[in-house]
């Protein structure tokens, strides 16, 4: 059996997935209410501008080891997403499950019919931006406010 990567769609979310998710809210940071219960994990997997992505592990009991959320802005002439919540368990980290969620989120934003994806991390935060600049992200703002922010856009292409 693999690991797997998928979008979580509402009728997937039961007591044990939001469990498992639990464990994100360290990583998140202090900006999370503390708790997601099952009523708002649905309630974002269900809302149609959003892609709730989770990496499961099969060797730790189907585990939620990573995550990502892709928020679709459609607009009539630049449908744009971001992808927030991007995040892998720190035992997880060094196995390329990052790299797997944010190629599903490019996949899911192509699907989507997006025409540039952006993210941001911290400033200090050099792994991140290592992976962003190798997917093909580009740098568009400076760490003024402790983050910086990349963008995508899916017309050009990138090496994923």
């Amino acid at each position: 059996m693999f690991d797997e990567t998928r979008v979580l769609q509402k009728q997937d979310v039961n007591p044990l997935l939001t469990s498992s998710l639990q464990d994100f809210i360290p990583i998140f940071g202090s900006g999370n209410q503390g708790t997601l219960d099952q009523e708002r994990v649905q309630e974002i997997a269900s809302a149609s501008c959003n892609r709730l992505i989770v990496h499961s592990s099969v060797s730790d009991r189907n585990r939620i080891v990573g995550t990502g959320l892709l928020t679709i802005y459609p607009s009539p002439t630049n449908n744009r997403a971001e992808i927030t919540c991007l995040a892998v368990l720190e035992e997880y980290r060094g196995k390329g499950i990052g790299r797997i969620i944010l190629d599903k989120c490019r996949l899911e934003a192509n699907d989507a019919l997006v025409n540039s994806l952006q993210l941001s991390t911290g400033a200090s935060n050099t792994h991140a931006k290592k992976i962003f600049q190798e997917f093909g992200f580009v740098q568009v703002s400076n760490a003024t406010s402790g983050l910086v922010e990349y963008e995508y856009n899916i017309q050009q292409g990138a090496r994923f």
